[in-house]
């Protein structure tokens, strides 16, 4: 049987001669006896599955196609065809190809960061509470008098510029008499009215002080109306303690203060991170004294716990923390940096470190910072100052503290969080072939009358990621168009849920629209999309043998395999005539043959008989060429075969026969109820062209007739019979010249 045609069979050439020579005399002496000879040499006489002869009708090159008479289904893996068959099943053809995208996710190791923060305002405290006596005269009239005070262990002031540094002074009338229209001040800071101050009573005076500066001595200005009672006074009496100052020379013990700052670790700005299990590396903490005395500085990293700690109390993030008791704090929390108070002095201009070994066995939870769109981690520093020594100091509220964090080696184990940015990854685009076996002029011909009713694309996505890691969406969107017409495109969009280790996901793309437009290859194009709001959990896969081990402090990589199986069902309709090339296919001639080239008064048909039962409905036609044209045969354009299939007459002028004529042969719809009985009645010249030749070559050739959409079926056939009539008279002399 021709592979190219998937219709017949080799001919099997069975002749029979019946011929006696004890009857025959001596064609010397006699006239030749003479008979006539009537042969018929079965050519088919078959039953053609026609999903079994797919095999030979497609001859595809790749070995990753597979032509089934039977649908296939596949379970685990799309390319491992498994069967599963039900009788009546469609029949299709497949093609496999393979894809590997990634998705990754790491994180920058982390640089030294710094927090230089001031001072700010220094509470003034530790100061003696101010008691002074003023003699008023015993006059009676307008009194002013300006008295200077020094200030006990003060020698100079700036005191901070906030509206609330409000110096309150009492003034009491110690005398027998009233005091009118008393006003009071402070030399270079200002003066108020207080109004009138009866015997024995007090009244308050408000000095705001903000932004003004007082040195070791002050000037009191008093003023305001007296009866010069005699031994008459005003008590003065007040105390700095609590405003706040931005410089200060003082006795060390008037500066008592503690300030809290909360330094935020950037993290990073991509995942918002609900804890982070730490691998190996510590973290080193330093602490830079500008200022001119001694602090004390206590610190404490914030939601750093012991990892089987929380992992037993199933807490994921610093709000799972609320609730936990001193008693777990002092067995879980692992974040305090500093010990007793001496050890936590830090001299005037000196630097202290501080530092975290081990902590390989915590699990840090940061904090979304929605100022800084940033995951950070919190330290708190706690910087008081020192025990006084009677010194006098000088202090600024532009006095420098600067923090400094450190990661050495720092590697994470694992990290969860959500992603706060979507990530999108384009794969290359992957070429699916499709080695249909005609040339590009059969190709233009289906294109637009040859319609194919379905064709899909399995789609098998595996995912390999380390153990415990997991993206609760994946989203993969698949693009399927033909290489040199982008506009005709099929797509589909899934998102994959709950993706961890080995997972596999099967999903279906309809590539109908593509695939009829009968392309060499259909291109899938894969955009990989983990949107915004995923929750995953990142486990670390490097090693200290990783080139990126130096630049991430973890990273992850997630590959996505997928396994394309393109499946066309060979299930069509055809809107208009289609011309398809099948190919040619040689032929030895029989013996039979070259005894019937010998007969006188030749005469030979080629008879068939075709009963259909499949989606088949067309013409068949054959163009025929002797030992000396063969190869000139193969070389023949489309557009050329045509033109001598449709001209018999100048087919034969150039040497070929035209076997089944303008027509054809003709294979009947589906369901004809009556057998197709086809006659070709050779020509002598055809006769001559055929017979005399030692080897043949067939162009086969079908024209697929408009018909509704059908679909081939496994159980589908063509029987199939025809045969050679040869008709001729037969003589003795020619037998003694036979060879």
């Amino acid at each position: 049987m021709s592979k190219k045609s998937g219709l017949f069979i080799s001919l099997a050439a069975l002749a029979g001669v019946l011929f006696n020579p004890m009857q025959c005399a001596n064609p010397v002496d006699d006239p030749p006896i003479r008979w006539r000879s009537n042969i018929e040499i079965p050519v088919s006489n078959e039953r053609f599955i026609i999903g079994e002869e797919l095999d030979n009708l497609f001859e595809f090159e790749e070995e990753d196609v597979d032509i089934l008479n039977v649908l296939l289904r596949y379970y685990d893996d799309p390319s491992q065809l498994q069967p599963d068959t039900i009788r009546g099943d469609t029949v299709m053809f497949s093609a496999a190809k393979t894809d590997s995208s990634e998705f990754e996710s790491h994180e920058e190791a982390f640089d030294d960061k710094e927090f230089h923060v001031s001072l700010g305002s220094i509470p003034i405290s530790g100061a003696s509470d101010q008691h002074d006596t003023l003699p008023l005269p015993a006059v009676a009239g307008s009194c002013s008098l300006s008295v200077p005070v020094t200030l006990d262990s003060i020698y100079e002031i700036g005191f901070a510029a906030t509206t609330d540094n409000i110096l309150s002074v009492r003034l009491s009338n110690t005398g027998t008499s009233f005091i009118d229209s008393l006003s009071f001040g402070i030399d270079g800071i200002d003066t108020v009215p207080v109004g009138r101050i009866d015997a024995g009573e007090s009244a308050t005076a408000e000095l705001p002080v903000a932004g003004k500066t007082i040195g070791h001595t002050v000037v009191f200005f008093i003023a305001g109306e007296i009866d010069g009672s005699a031994g008459q006074s005003i008590a003065i009496d007040y105390s700095l303690n609590g405003l706040e100052a931005d410089y200060m020379k003082v006795d060390d013990h008037l500066v008592n203060f503690t300030v809290e700052f909360v330094n935020p670790y950037e993290l990073t700005d991509t995942v918002d991170v609900d804890y982070i299990d730490i691998g190996n590396g510590f973290f080193i903490y330093k602490f830079m004294n500008y200022t001119d005395f001694d602090l004390i500085v206590k610190g404490v990293h914030e939601h750093m716990w012991v990892t089987s700690f929380t992992e037993l109390r199933g807490i994921t993030r610093f709000e799972d923390l609320v609730g936990l008791s001193h008693d777990d704090s002092t067995r879980g929390f692992f974040g305090k940096l500093t010990g007793d108070s001496v050890k936590n002095t830090v001299e005037a201009h000196r630097e202290a470190t501080y530092g975290q070994e081990n902590l390989s066995l915590c699990r840090l939870f940061p904090e979304w910072d929605d100022s800084l769109k940033k995951s950070v981690t919190k330290v708190r520093y706690i910087v008081s100052s020192g025990k006084p020594g009677g010194d006098t100091v000088t202090i600024r509220s532009s006095d420098s503290l600067l923090f400094t964090i450190q990661a050495v080696d720092f590697k994470f184990k694992e990290m969860q969080g959500t992603l706060t940015e979507g990530y999108e990854r384009q794969s290359d685009t992957q070429k699916v072939a499709i080695n249909l076996p005609w040339n590009n002029t059969v190709k233009d011909s289906l294109r637009g009358k040859f319609i194919l009713e379905k064709v899909w694309g399995d789609v098998f996505i595996g995912t390999e990621m380390p153990q415990r890691a997991f993206l609760d969406t994946l989203r993969i969107d698949f693009i399927a168009f033909a290489p040199e017409s982008a506009l005709v495109q099929d797509t589909m969009l899934t998102a994959l849920t709950n993706v961890m280790r080995d997972s596999t996901f099967f999903r279906s793309i309809d590539i109908t629209d593509v695939a009829n437009l009968y392309s060499d290859s259909v291109a899938i194009a894969v955009r990989v999309y983990v949107p915004k709001g995923t929750k995953m959990r990142v486990v670390n896969d490097l090693d200290v043998h990783d080139p990126d081990y130096d630049r991430f402090i973890g990273r992850m990589i997630i590959h996505v395999n997928t396994q394309y199986r393109l499946n066309a069902k060979l299930d069509w309709k055809v809107d208009g005539l289609v011309n398809m090339d099948l190919g040619s296919s040689r032929f030895k001639m029989d013996e039979a043959f070259r005894f019937f080239h010998k007969l006188e008064d030749r005469s030979a048909t080629f008879e068939m008989w075709l009963r259909n039962n499949s989606n088949l409905n067309l013409s068949l036609y054959s163009l025929v060429a002797p030992d000396a044209l063969m190869d000139t045969l193969d070389s023949l354009t489309m557009n050329e075969v045509y033109a001598f299939l449709k001209n018999p007459g100048s087919a034969t002028q150039n040497g070929y026969v035209n076997l089944f004529g303008d027509t054809g042969i003709s294979v009947p719809e589906r369901d004809t109820t009556v057998e197709q009985y086809n006659v070709v009645v050779l020509n002598d010249q055809q006769l001559e062209t055929l017979f005399g030749a030692d080897s043949l070559n067939f162009r086969w050739w079908i024209q697929f007739r408009e018909q509704d959409r059908d679909a081939l079926i496994d159980t589908d056939y063509v029987d199939m019979r025809s045969r050679f009539g040869l008709e001729g008279i037969n003589n003795t002399d020619s037998l003694l010249i036979w060879e």
